[in-house]
């Protein structure tokens, strides 16, 4: 009895990898094939989610207590995330370029905080760590190519989704072709 119970959840895992491996293959394909749309169809699914969640907080407010819902801040979250999602679908260009220009912003000015700390650190110890430094200045390049490229980084980095995504994958059907022999065995 506890062999059946064992192989049924072994063909259970078995399928769900196999599933989930056909779908971490298309969306990897997707991002590979296609990065800038890609990346433009997860900001608008994320702009939906927005709108959806701010229409039902809306809605909670105004079904909660009656005659207070202005009152109630979660009204105004709301109509906060249902305008920030109408924004975001109908503009995920714009979206996209802001978020990837800010990223590459923070990453600068961390990158450059490293390198000054390093420069500190000098003038009290003897130890010298030019690895840091060395990263440091590579960020500061890197955050610089963000900023003055926003959407090129933005499709390499779709890019880049999309192999993990096409890994992920070959992992998952390689699980699954493993589990198969060990089914066969038995």
């Amino acid at each position: 009895m506890g062999e059946e119970v064992f192989f049924a959840l072994f063909e259970s895992m078995r399928r769900n990898k196999m599933i989930s491996g056909v779908i971490l293959a298309a969306l990897g394909l997707m991002f590979l094939i296609s990065p800038l749309t890609s990346m433009v169809t997860v900001c608008r699914m994320v702009g939906w989610a927005a709108m959806i969640g701010g229409t039902l907080e809306i809605a909670g407010a105004v079904k909660g207590t009656p005659g207070f819902w202005l009152q109630n801040p979660y009204f105004y979250i709301g109509i906060f995330l249902a305008v920030l999602g109408i924004i975001v679908v109908r503009n995920p260009y714009i979206v996209l370029d802001w978020t990837n220009l800010i990223f590459g912003v923070i990453v600068v000015v961390s990158s450059a905080m490293s390198l000054l700390h390093m420069q500190q650190m000098r003038r009290f110890t003897d130890t010298t760590n030019g690895f840091i430094t060395i990263l440091s200045i590579a960020g500061i390049v890197l955050g610089a190519l963000i900023i003055l490229n926003p959407f090129g980084t933005i499709k390499l980095l779709s890019r880049i989704i999309g192999a993990v995504l096409l890994y992920e994958a070959a992992v998952n059907f390689r699980i699954f072709s493993n589990t198969r022999l060990l089914n066969n065995d038995n």
